[in-house]
């Protein structure tokens, strides 16, 4: 397993730097970060639409490995990604307040939290690797996660191939 961030999305100064380049002379506010979340939502439907992805929904109960399994083996082509699951499970995020007592009306304080967001694991499988599966968060800082390989189990399906 591979954790991936960018420091500077995961500390606070950096993260304020990050959001001033992208939305320059304007207030980091919660609406504003719930955009930069809806237009990743709406890049992986686009993506799963484009390349006929399907995008399963799982809930807590659910075993996210079995559905990729399940769905691995009607894959039609020998290598890409062949499944999306989107779970709603815990990630670092950041939230934007106001400050009543700011001298400046776009100060913002900038707060690094613990929430509930929609996780996005991509299946698929290489050529070269096997199978590998990503974790991307939906909300700023978008932290990734990469699996290579896959798990024990698909290792021995995928080598007996």
């Amino acid at each position: 397993m591979i954790r991936g961030f960018d420091q500077a999305l995961q500390r606070s100064p950096g993260f304020l730097w990050w959001c001033q380049q992208l939305n320059p002379g304007q207030p980091i506010t919660e609406s504003w970060l719930s955009s930069l979340a809806r237009r990743f939502h709406e890049g992986v439907k686009t993506f799963a639409a484009e390349q006929q992805i399907p995008i399963v929904r799982a809930d807590g109960k659910t075993n996210k490995l079995a559905l990729a399994e399940e769905q691995r083996k009607k894959m039609t082509r020998s290598s890409g990604v062949y499944l999306i699951v989107r779970a709603r499970e815990t990630a670092t995020t950041y939230r934007s307040r106001e400050v009543p007592t700011a001298k400046d009306p776009n100060y913002r304080s900038i707060d690094k939290r613990i929430g509930f967001v929609d996780q996005y694991y991509f299946y698929l499988v290489d050529e070269r690797w096997g199978p590998i599966s990503l974790r991307l968060s939906s909300h700023p800082p978008f932290n990734v996660t990469v699996y290579l390989n896959g798990t024990p189990a698909q290792l021995m399906d995928w080598a007996d191939k």
